[in-house]
């Protein structure tokens, strides 16, 4: 290991094994090969930052980039400078209370079974606003699946979403729950 003396040294004594400090601490049990790796890794990382020029990264810089650059038809929603807009506002929460629970109607048959959980939906909203690429990614039963992306194909039209002042596809993921309540 090479030691620079620019950067100071600091060690850190703190209680890292049951023995330490006490009458059965003993050289022994602290792994040195282990440390003296670390320290080195530190050590390494610690130079590289001071000596090399300070890292660049502007994560709207390279998604902007990335889709600009037409490497990718579709842009994850959280990706978008300016998300889709369903009612105004961009919170998927909102198309959730304002759209899906208001026109979700849990299938018959699956209450009389007790079939209850969350439905895994993802979808894309298009440079118009359009729901499309509507699919069930993960779901507890076809009943609950079919009445899910029912609800979600017949949502209106959101405000797309847009990299640069450019409209794009944007990809959504949620979950839309079905949950029965018990009986007192």
């Amino acid at each position: 290991m090479f030691y620079d003396k620019r950067i100071p040294t600091v060690m850190f004594t703190t209680g890292m094994y049951p023995e330490y400090n006490s009458e059965r601490d003993t050289p022994s049990v602290l792994e040195y090969d282990w440390m003296e790796r670390e320290v080195e890794y530190i050590y390494n990382f610690i130079v590289a930052l001071s000596v090399g020029n300070a890292p660049e990264f502007d994560p709207s810089k390279a998604v902007a980039e990335q889709y600009q650059s037409g490497s990718s038809s579709v842009v994850p929603y959280y990706d978008c400078d300016i998300r889709p807009t369903f009612l105004g506002s961009s919170d998927p929460s909102v198309f959730l209370k304002k759209w899906v629970y208001q026109y979700l109607k849990y299938p018959a048959q699956a209450v009389r079974e007790g079939i209850q959980g969350r439905v895994l939906v993802d979808f894309v909203i298009d440079e118009k606003g359009r729901v499309t690429d509507v699919k069930a990614v993960r779901s507890p039963h076809p009943l609950l699946e079919e009445e899910a992306l029912r609800v979600i194909k017949a949502s209106p039209d959101w405000r797309p979403g847009r990299i640069k002042g450019k409209k794009v596809r944007a990809q959504m993921s949620l979950n839309v729950e079905f949950r029965l309540e018990k009986k007192k």
